[in-house]
């Protein structure tokens, strides 16, 4: 529900995962299974790993941007291990275009635990802690345009004051697994997910206008005073108890289960910003104060289906079954994949579903919406069909072709990488594409992977208007890994990440008077869109493994 985005003051190579605890992953860009609850969209699966050594073992990660430390080791009926990252991207930040004094601080400890009770139960803990802050404190802002030759403007900004954010997480989850035989298993979990957020701002900008940008301290015109005032604070908690039963056979992995989820916001805002100038074009004055408590609490239960009819025909199907106490919706959500091996080394798959995303804090933050109903679920019915073949060893061709009828969605701008989403379900729309991945090795024995994507998203107001692009449509991207070794030298290695996309959507500025003060204001325009050209991003590196024996390496 709250993933970690720069938006949110958390740098880009820091998830709440930790790779170095992940047994396994599983991406589902559509159509995952019934037990992988309610998103519109997408989810991904991360298992853990269990540590088979019965000694203390582990590694050490160092790099100009951050650190961390990971620790296993088997100790009887225990299995165990225990995670401790910590970033501090200055050098990072400290390229930004706008200079100042940035503090930013993420760190995190994880512990996942595995305790065999006896033969047929065992027991699994797992504990996550995260605590980013940032801080930032702007000095100095200039920025030039040229009207003609040799003739170069300056626009300077002077900033005093700071931005503080803070977000904690913190997640404890308590499950226990019993096999009643061979085929049946009973799994019950308890968990509780917290968060703590907090953005505190107290900026002040004064704006300068200079028109010879050579000489910018000459003729230095003054234009504008911005405040900017903000203290929110959101707090999130989460309480989940679950618990499934499955059925293995030859034939059948059957799996029913359900979910009570007690879910609480308290969300205060207050925040403000206003503009002082009098030749200037200025933006809307706003003042913002809500204090807000919302219920989010529901019931879910889930049945599917693994069916192996041979080796070439598998099968899944699926319901679930959503009670959101929110807006009193009743949602099933029937799924379906059915897969054909028709060549060792080849398949076909199909997929359908129904997947809907109830409302939850981006969609009810900052709005009063007791006067009106409340929002409902965005839904969306997928189809995805998918080929995959293998060949000379460990190389593979992925491609998906899908389409996604979207329906009951709210519409949303974005502002300042935050989305500010509408107050109705009252546009619809669709996304279908094409996604073609090449997984192998061009050298043996390390991973290269080359793919493209082509997305088309639209949507429409129900009532009237035309299909427009969604704002996050990214028509083509081409992605490309790259790794190579020293053939003299293997443990010597080059890696290169290029990745390059069509530009997505954004909305423009335009400048409005007001009647009353004569003024003039720069304002969003929500009526049109605009394209960025592209996007282009290149990742080099080059690496040395240093073997002492078979158990200790330096990477």
């Amino acid at each position: 529900f709250r993933p970690f985005l720069i938006g949110q003051g958390v740098e880009e190579s820091q998830s709440i995962i930790n790779q170095n605890m992940v047994n396994d992953l599983q991406f589902y860009g559509g159509c995952f299974p019934a037990k992988l609850d309610d998103k519109m969209s997408s989810a991904l699966e991360v298992n853990y790993n269990n540590n088979d050594k019965e000694y203390l073992n582990g590694q050490v990660n160092i790099n100009l941007l951050s650190t961390g430390l990971t620790l296993k080791s088997k100790n009887g009926n225990l299995n165990w291990m225990g995670a401790f990252r910590y970033a501090n991207p200055t050098l990072f930040v400290t390229k930004l275009q706008t200079s100042g004094k940035y503090k930013p601080i993420f760190m995190d400890f994880q512990f996942f635990g595995n305790y065999n009770l006896s033969e047929d139960s065992y027991l699994e803990l797992l504990f996550i802690n995260a605590s980013n802050k940032f801080d930032l404190t702007p000095e100095n802002w200039k920025g030039h345009f040229q009207t003609s030759f040799m003739d170069a403007k300056e626009i300077s900004l002077d900033f005093s004051g700071n931005k503080i954010y803070n977000f904690n997480s913190n997640l404890i989850g308590l499950k226990l697994s019993q096999k009643l035989g061979k085929e049946i298993e009973i799994v019950s979990s308890v968990s509780n997910y917290i968060i703590n957020e907090s953005e505190n701002k107290n900026l002040i900008a004064q704006v300068y206008y200079s028109e010879d940008a050579y000489n910018p301290e000459d003729n230095k015109l003054y234009l504008k005073t911005r405040y900017e005032r903000t203290n929110n604070d959101l707090d999130i908690t989460m309480s989940d108890i679950e618990s499934s039963l499955s059925y293995k056979s030859s034939s059948h992995n059957i799996e029913a289960g359900l979910k009570f989820r007690f879910a609480n916001m308290n969300n205060k805002v207050n925040e403000n910003m206003f503009e002082a100038g009098v030749d200037s074009v200025l933006e809307l004055p706003y003042e913002l104060i809500a204090d807000q408590s919302k219920q989010f609490n529901s019931f879910s239960v889930y049945a599917q289906d693994e069916i192996i009819f041979n080796d070439e025909l598998q099968a899944n199907i699926g319901i679930r079954y959503l009670k959101y106490f929110y807006n009193d919706e009743n949602l099933f959500s029937p799924r379906a994949s059915i897969s054909y091996n028709y060549y060792p080394s080849t398949k076909l798959s199909f997929s359908w579903g129904y997947y809907y995303q109830p409302p939850f804090f981006f969609e009810i933050r900052d709005k009063n919406l007791t006067e009106q109903k409340p929002l409902l679920s965005q839904r969306a019915i997928h189809y995805i069909l998918g080929w995959e073949t293998i060949f000379k060893g460990n190389n593979k061709i992925l491609v998906e072709l899908y389409y996604k009828n979207l329906d009951k969605l709210i519409p949303y701008s974005v502002e300042n990488l935050k989305l500010v989403y509408g107050n109705q379900n009252d546009y619809k729309g669709y996304a279908y594409g094409l996604d073609i991945q090449y997984q192998g090795e061009l050298v043996k024995g390390i991973n290269t992977w080359i793919g493209y994507s082509y997305l088309d998203t639209k949507e429409k107001n129900n009532i009237s208007g035309e299909y427009l692009r969604r704002l996050l449509d990214q028509t083509h991207t081409i992605r490309i890994f790259l790794q190579d070794r020293t053939p003299k030298h293997p443990n010597f290695q080059s890696h290169l990440l290029f990745i390059v996309g069509s530009g997505f959507l954004y909305h423009p500025r335009k400048t409005i008077t007001d009647s009353e003060s004569n003024k003039n204001y720069i304002v969003v325009n929500y009526d049109r869109a605009f394209e960025y050209p592209f996007f282009l991003r290149a990742d080099m590196g080059l690496s040395y493994k240093i073997v002492f024996n078979e158990e200790k390496h330096l990477l």
